[in-house]
């Protein structure tokens, strides 16, 4: 659908200067629909070739998506998300029938941690999931014997199989020695046994 705007109705007077002056930025910010199909067009042919070649435009890494959520799901799930600035910790609650509900806090990434040791790192991730954890579950899980963990990490990293991860360069301002060429995932499941 492309957007159409409505006619300045609501502006009772406005000088003919200005409303050229309008116009012509409105006319500046107008796609045609066609022209918005070739814009389509030439990124899904820019995401292809980023999916095929290593040098593309837009390089892309495969991802492990093996099927579909069919909204019978049921369960409690944990999902971290490490980005620029912070991390996330999700728990979600899957109730079968498309039904969910779901808690989550934020942990703002210290400016120091962007050049960390890694051991650094994977402590501040183990530690504020460990403080979710005692948080939102403060009499164990419940509902199963484990609670499965989905790690988001924001960054270019190659993935072999669902649960593994291994970090092809930092970006975003980070520049943690050591972690590059490494398993995100088992570098940071490595810290959590610690846990009393």
């Amino acid at each position: 659908m492309v957007h159409q705007p409505e006619p300045l109705k609501h502006f009772v007077s406005i000088p003919k200067d200005l409303k050229a002056k309008f116009d012509q930025v409105e006319r500046e910010f107008t796609i045609s629909a066609e022209k918005l199909q070739e814009v389509t067009s030439h990124f899904n042919k820019e995401l292809e070739e980023g999916l095929s070649k290593e040098d593309g435009n837009i390089p892309l890494i495969p991802g492990w998506v093996l099927d579909f959520p069919t909204g019978q799901e049921t369960g409690d799930y944990l999902a971290i998300d490490l980005g620029g600035t912070n991390l996330r910790i999700v728990a979600v609650n899957l109730k079968g029938n498309s039904d969910f509900s779901f808690t989550h806090s934020k942990y703002a990434l210290p400016d120091w941690m962007r050049t960390a040791k890694a051991e650094q790192l994977w402590d501040f991730i183990a530690d504020c999931l460990e403080v979710f954890v005692k948080e939102f579950f403060p009499d164990g899980v419940t509902t199963c014997d484990s609670l499965p963990l989905g790690f988001t990490f924001s960054y270019p990293a190659f993935q072999n199989a669902i649960n593994s991860g291994i970090l092809q360069t930092w970006t975003k301002g980070f520049d943690i020695h050591g972690v590059e060429g490494h398993d995100l995932l088992q570098c940071t499941l490595i810290q959590i046994p610690r846990w009393d």
